[in-house]
């Protein structure tokens, strides 16, 4: 996939005492009246809606999809940090069906080594608490979120301003963490009759157990959601996975296994119908 032509960098607050880096991309477009900072609206031609956008959208105007992705980086000292094995791969196969589909895809990532598609909206974060604020400000404007992200659950209690040095004795160190602010249920917070919300559960629990199952449905509940996306963590960057998708009521939506590329566009296409439905009702 090719590189993003819409790229936007956030500030890089590593942790609290270390000062802020800001980076504006050379090709960042100019702001459009009546669109959210950095947009840059789709001409008429550039694409044509799918059937479920036109129902969504009566006056063809393309909806913008807001997409998290990637994991978050919780730091220590000025070297060190907590964080995942999230590759990004999801968001960026999110991100392609969107655009696929006719809509505006808007992507808030944490550090990754994937390419997001071109066309795409990337708003490059590193913490969590970064990523919820770009959230904050985006989500009101979009027509519905989907939260691939592994955004970092813990975060050090303190800061180091200092690299933190091995003890001569050997011995070892106490950290204490405390947690990250959970950003779908911040969105989910604010929600509106018009807006629709997906998660994704990543459990060691699989849903043969039962038990990721029940966790992933409190999550959906917890966060507000209206779909639930059921995993594993062998689908950690790797381009194919197998995943369960749920509704509020614990219906299992679909069983799915292979390639992320066309389980996005299947869970894109369910989210979508879903939300039309619940529109003409």
């Amino acid at each position: 996939m090719k590189e993003s032509g819409v790229r936007i960098q956030e500030s890089g607050v590593r942790s609290q005492g270390i000062g802020v880096r800001s980076q504006k991309s050379e090709d960042r477009r100019e702001e459009t009246v009546g669109q959210p900072a950095g947009v840059s609206p789709l001409s008429p031609d550039s694409c044509l809606l799918s059937p479920v956008s036109c129902l969504l959208h009566s006056d063809s105007s393309p909806p913008r999809i807001l997409i998290t992705s990637g994991p978050t980086r919780e730091y220590l000292d000025p070297v060190r940090y907590l964080t995942n094995g999230s590759s990004g791969r999801m968001g960026a196969a999110l991100a392609e069906a969107v655009l696929h589909q006719g809509s505006i895809a808007v992507v808030v990532s944490g550090p990754v080594a994937v390419s997001y598609p071109a066309g795409a909206e990337v708003h490059w974060v590193e913490t969590t608490e970064q990523m919820l604020q770009r959230c904050l400000e985006l989500f009101p404007h979009c027509s519905g979120v989907i939260g691939a992200a592994a955004p970092c659950d813990f975060r050090p209690v303190s800061f180091s301003q200092q690299k933190i040095s091995k003890l001569k004795n050997g011995g070892g160190i106490t950290i204490q963490l405390s947690e990250t602010p959970d950003i779908l249920a911040a969105l989910g917070n604010i929600k509106r009759p018009d807006q629709w919300s997906v998660a994704f559960a990543l459990e060691t629990e699989t849903q043969e157990t039962e038990q990721g199952k029940h966790r992933a449905l409190e999550k959906l509940r917890q966060k507000n959601c209206d779909l639930v996306v059921l995993n594993n963590p062998d689908s950690i960057n790797k381009d194919e996975a197998t995943f369960h998708i749920f509704d509020a009521t614990g219906t299992q939506q679909k069983a799915f296994t292979g390639s992320k590329r066309v389980f996005a566009e299947e869970l894109l296409r369910l989210a979508l119908l879903r939300f039309a439905q619940r529109k003409a009702d």
